[in-house]
């Protein structure tokens, strides 16, 4: 008798600290004060379903269509990005299908390296400069069912990996439309990404 008393009470500590330390890892905050009950994801993946395209794509391109690497996760490294097909023409447009609507807070645009970077398959920080290469203006856009509402807009970037952040938008699909680059004839973006809210 005294052992399943024993067990009992072994089995109630457990599940009482069990129950804490989930309500402990429910409180975790990050840096910016904002509460995570788990991991934010990025709903911009091949892997979740989503899927890429563009105003126009492959321009040199071998392999497979460029528009899939901008969701397949790969930020660097040799034919990691999308180029566009329009020697300095712009706008030119990409766009990224979430599977099923989805609450984002940001969207970050990676951008290719500058030279001797891009083939290195190291992932650019968010200080890392992308002159040559990069884009500098760019919009990124949300659909509401209806119309394309403007998220946010950038002007004069010079960063490989530039993060665009706003209110919480519930979606199913965005895209970035980019008017102006570094210093090249074509567009190129190595990745795009789209974090849901927490």
């Amino acid at each position: 008798m005294k052992r399943a008393s024993s067990h009992v009470i072994a089995l109630g500590l457990v599940a009482a600290f069990g129950f804490a330390a989930g309500s402990l890892r429910a409180a975790e905050t990050t840096s910016r004060g904002v509460q995570y009950g788990s991991p934010p994801q990025n709903v911009a993946l091949a892997a979740s379903g989503a899927v890429a395209s563009a105003s126009s794509t492959g321009f040199g391109d071998t392999g497979p269509s460029s528009a899939s690497k901008l969701i397949d996760d790969t930020r660097s490294g040799i034919d990691c990005y999308w180029t566009d097909d329009t020697i300095d023409e712009t706008p030119d447009v990409v766009q990224v299908n979430f599977f099923g609507n989805k609450t984002i807070d940001r969207v970050v645009v990676y951008s290719v390296q500058e030279e001797g970077n891009n083939f290195g398959g190291v992932d650019p920080t968010d200080t890392d400069d992308c002159l040559v290469y990069g884009i500098s203006d760019f919009t990124v856009e949300g659909w509401n069912g209806d119309h394309w509402v403007t998220l946010g807009t950038v002007a004069d970037n010079d960063l490989c990996k530039r993060t665009v952040t706003f209110a919480p938008f519930s979606t199913d699909q965005i895209r970035i439309s980019v008017t102006a680059t570094g210093g090249w004839s074509l567009t190129r973006i190595a990745e795009v990404e789209a974090w849901q809210a927490q």
